[in-house]
């Protein structure tokens, strides 16, 4: 099984029923899960790190457009595709 989040601005990090499976710092944000899902409930948790740029405008970044943050998916959960 495959978790897809999406769009994710910037870096994604996901934990399934407490142990970390990855982080992904750029497009695809797939997570292969096939080996950590168990039977029942299942708790996932992504964390989303955005850029400080928001936070922090020095006389660089003052005017810079940046682009939208957070985890904006779609986010679905598929089956992996066999060759």
């Amino acid at each position: 099984m495959l978790i897809d989040l999406g769009y994710v601005g910037e870096t994604a990090h996901l934990t399934l029923n407490g142990k970390e499976i990855g982080v992904k710092l750029a497009p695809p944000y797939v997570f292969d899960v096939t080996d950590h899902l168990k039977v029942g409930k299942n708790d996932i948790e992504v964390k989303v790190v955005t850029n400080l740029g928001f936070a922090i405008r020095d006389v660089f970044s003052r005017f810079q457009v940046f682009e939208a943050t957070g985890l904006l998916g779609p986010v679905c959960i598929r089956e992996q595709k066999t060759k």
